[in-house]
């Protein structure tokens, strides 16, 4: 790590650039040419290097003179709660996903049209940083996804089956019989190192760094889980009826793959809206698309989610009957 911070420090000490810069440089330097050890070890190590800057602020005397806050705003803060967890509920559209990809996820399903009935929960923590956004923070947050094959249900000749209704109406038996009939889990666990917000009107947003680590089966495969891993760099919104959307580009490994599966590239979206209103408090909609190419000949996916997201602290209203506005 000394070496590492001691060539960011004689960096801006010969072009002037601040040292994130040049590390995010160096990052980025890695990735293009798929040194994807040196990539994850940087981002790590930069985590950890600002680990004793978040100790010596939190063991300052809380009479410490602090210095002036600019005005509170919804165009200036950092908008997003220390702590987030949510429960969802929505399709996973497999069609334009590669031949490989289908056949583990959906594999008794033939026709063009393939989707998957999909539920879980996501979380995310602030582990170091302040909400103002010229400051860094670090991110931990992780997601399951838990799948229902689209021919497992007969909606036809069940519609009374939770999956088989408008999806709102009837969130908590949905997701409880998603997760009870399952026969998909994906999951993953990451670190995002958030940079200072970017300049500019309206709505902000952060860059930020990333490592993730992940994992997809399938009950009764018989077999390990197929690992699911990358680093990569984007930016996410952080302020506006639109934060927590993103935008990232990441190298990595998707095992599932017979062909370069350690040398995928990665390309992930991710659109939510938060509502305004009292009703709709808590509750926002979503849609995802996540790419994994191998730019090359290999086989590649490209797999589009959307649904409904819901706060955990509104999910028990929901699992009792309740409504949107919490079960008036």
């Amino acid at each position: 790590m000394t070496g590492i911070l001691s060539q960011s420090n004689e960096a801006q000490t010969t072009s002037g650039r601040p040292p994130s810069v040049v590390q995010a440089g160096r990052i980025a330097r890695y990735l293009c040419t798929g040194d994807l050890r040196r990539a994850a070890n940087l981002v790590l190590l930069l985590q950890l290097a600002m680990v004793p800057k978040f100790l010596d602020a939190q063991t300052r005397s809380p009479d410490a003179p602090k210095a002036p806050r600019a005005a509170e705003n919804s165009a200036s803060r950092d908008e997003r709660p220390r702590l987030e967890a949510h429960a969802f509920v929505g399709y996973a559209i497999d069609s334009f996903a590669g031949s490989a990809t289908k056949q583990y996820l959906n594999p008794s399903v033939s026709g063009d049209i393939q989707e998957r009935w999909v539920a879980g929960f996501d979380f995310a923590y602030c582990l170091t940083g302040d909400p103002e956004p010229g400051k860094h923070q670090i991110w931990l947050y992780g997601r399951t996804v838990h799948g229902v094959r689209s021919s497992d249900v007969d909606c036809r000749q069940n519609p009374d089956t939770p999956v088989c209704k408008d999806y709102g109406t009837d969130f908590g038996e949905q997701h409880l019989y998603i997760l009870r009939n399952a026969r998909t889990l994906e999951g993953f666990v990451a670190a995002r190192w958030e940079l200072p917000a970017l300049p500019g009107t309206g709505d902000l947003a952060r860059p930020y760094l990333k490592a993730q680590a992940g994992f997809l089966t399938v009950a009764n495969n018989g077999g390990d889980v197929v690992g699911v891993h990358h680093v990569g760099v984007g930016i996410v919104a952080i302020s506006g009826s639109y934060r927590d959307s993103f935008l990232e580009v990441g190298y990595g490994r998707t095992d599932l793959f017979a062909t370069n599966p350690t040398k995928r590239w990665k390309v992930g979206g991710f659109l939510t809206w938060h509502k305004a209103s009292q009703e709709w408090s808590g509750v926002a909609p979503f849609a995802a698309m996540v790419v994994d190419t191998d730019l090359g000949r290999g086989a590649d996916s490209i797999q589009s989610y959307v649904g409904l997201s819901i706060q955990l602290d509104r999910f028990t209203n929901f699992l009792h009957g309740g409504k949107k506005n919490g079960g008036s």
